[in-house]
């Protein structure tokens, strides 16, 4: 197909429905953050109620009375997340599935990737949310209405024949607007700082307390902490009820509804974000198709995106496997399968279209370098994931396996390290070709797969490959190898360096830890010159192989 502006954009508005149309499902685990420290801390609180019960509702409206006024000096400060209009997942694809048939019938065939079967669970999904501080005060710009909420207003207003948009952040902007009005929000005034320390943070300015200012009851960390929101600001759960009402009305959902209120504790301010709720994909997509309207594709994409794109829609080179039996047989040639596999237990063994899958990957041209998986909960991604892993890691070990003596051979090259220092790295032909990053919109995702490779396997004899280590940073036993790491979150960096470059106490002095498992797990192979013998043995037993 040629890509051409058309068809961009037509492609593009395909992907931003399917974005849209399938929120994040919502774990109250995930939105309750405790916070370090003794017991006599405080610790995160929930309060639930729906349209038929509002027991919670009024609790909470208690204990918004008893909040500080203007000012206070603590040693924590209180954020409140708001979920407004919490609706189960299959009421949400009931009506998109609807809206779709009667709205967009000259494309509802290609949102393929949109089944409606495969994302109906009994899982809940967010409409919307708003934080306060911890005055209770609402912060103006933290209404958020999700994408799936403006999606489904703005094809409900397309049946109905009124107005709807292009973009969904033009939505987006229209519900804020509205919201902030029927909430009777005013943007917080400016405070004059006391010191440049000082941080203005969700309509609050926080000045943390030097020596000189503690009071005789206060320890190091207390802070003075002022409202800079007007009164009207103050959160009112009964008006969340009619905004929420309001919400599913122009949604075409309801009457039932749900809100959560979470109150999270914090020692001093961070990035707090709504990244439970929208794909962070849809304003990125969203940005293309604005410049797509007066830039060519070959302006607007990279060489890789452009071809991908030109691939993905309207394609006659496309092979529909279960109907082309030869193309099939083609795929699954033995010649094309990988060279090893993931040890788990031998009755997980891979059907027919994951190994073809499996091969595609693997034997895809450097100018495809994308490649796209779908298929929903259960059938068999991660596991396709772990070979992918397996294949890397045996591709990188032929090329290792090509040194002859480990103890003469050129491994390493010198760098300068954080500090400036000379530190040893392997050479580049040993490690360029062979990374392996999981990456994904879900922070929780990643850790999922990056915390189940070290523990997931099924050697018929035992194994270990610096258990220990992977046992230190993962907080936890029974690991079987180092073999992933999860990062992302600043707390996995720290434990990452914690495990291998904390201090370890031996009795020549102190060392790393990593050092420290170096040399023990060299110790326990028979030192240097069993281990160089031993590698002349694998390394032949592996070209065997």
């Amino acid at each position: 197909m040629k890509l051409d502006k058309d068809n961009l954009a037509k492609i593009l508005s395909l992907w931003l429905h399917v974005e849209a149309l399938t929120p994040f499902d919502l774990d109250k685990n995930d939105l309750i953050e405790q916070m370090p420290g003794s017991l006599n801390q405080p610790r995160s609180s929930l309060f639930t109620w729906d349209n038929e019960d509002t027991t919670q509702r009024d609790s909470l409206e208690i204990e918004l009375q008893k909040l500080p006024k203007e000012e206070d000096r603590t040693d924590f400060f209180r954020m409140f997340t708001v979920c407004i209009g919490i609706v189960n997942r299959n009421e949400f694809i009931d009506r998109a599935e609807h809206l779709l048939r009667s709205n967009l019938l000259d494309i509802s065939q290609d949102l393929s990737d949109f089944s409606a079967e495969e994302q109906r669970t009994d899982d809940l999904i967010c409409l919307g949310v708003l934080r306060a501080n911890h005055f209770g005060k609402i912060s103006m710009g933290t209404v958020e209405p999700s994408y799936a909420l403006c999606e489904l207003v703005n094809l409900t207003n397309k049946q109905k024949g009124v107005e709807s948009f292009e973009f969904l952040t033009d939505v987006a902007q229209i519900l804020h607007t509205s919201a902030v009005r029927q909430l009777s929000l005013d943007s917080e005034t400016t405070a004059q700082k006391i010191s440049e320390k000082d941080r203005q943070f969700y309509g609050m300015l926080i000045h943390n307390l030097n020596k000189k200012e503690l009071k005789p009851d206060e320890t190091r960390g207390y802070k003075l902490i002022k409202d800079l929101n007007p009164p009207q600001n103050f959160l009112n759960p009964r008006k969340i009820d009619e905004l929420c009402k309001s919400w599913l009305e122009k949604a075409g959902l309801g009457p039932s509804y749900r809100i959560w209120v979470i109150v999270n504790y914090y020692e001093r301010p961070k990035p707090l974000y709504f990244d439970f709720m929208n794909s962070p994909y849809i304003e990125i997509l969203e940005k293309i198709k604005k410049r797509v309207q007066t830039e060519p594709p070959t302006r607007v994409l990279s060489p890789v995106s452009e071809r991908f794109f030109s691939l993905a829609y309207d394609n006659p080179d496309r092979n529909d496997l279960l109907a082309n039996s030869k193309k099939f047989l083609e795929m699954a040639n033995p010649e094309r399968m990988i060279f090893g596999r993931w040890p788990s237990d031998i009755k997980n063994y891979l059907v027919p279209c994951q190994q073809v899958a499996l091969s595609t990957m693997i034997w895809a041209p450097p100018v495809d370098p994308i490649i796209s998986v779908n298929g929903p909960p259960g059938t068999g991604k991660t596991m396709l994931l772990k070979e992918l892993l397996t294949e890397i890691v045996i591709n990188r070990a032929a090329v290792l396996a090509n040194i002859e003596d480990i103890g003469t051979a050129p491994l390493f090259e010198l760098k300068s390290g954080w500090r400036g220092e000379q530190v040893p790295v392997l050479l580049k032909e040993y490690v360029e070709d062979y990374p392996i990053i999981v990456a994904s919109n879900n922070n929780n995702a990643v850790e999922n797969i990056t915390k189940e490779l070290p523990f997931d396997y099924g050697f018929e004899e035992p194994f270990d490959y610096f258990s220990d280590l992977a046992n230190k940073l993962n907080r936890s036993k029974d690991a079987w190898g180092l073999v992933s790491a999860p990062l992302g979150k600043s707390d996995n960096w720290t434990r990452l360096w914690k495990a291998f470059f904390s201090n370890h106490k031996t009795p020549k002095g102190t060392i790393p830890y990593l050092q420290h498992a170096l040399e023990e797990e060299i110790q326990s192979e028979g030192g240097i010159a069993e281990i160089r013998s031993n590698w002349k043995k694998e390394t032949q037993r592996f070209r065997e192989l």
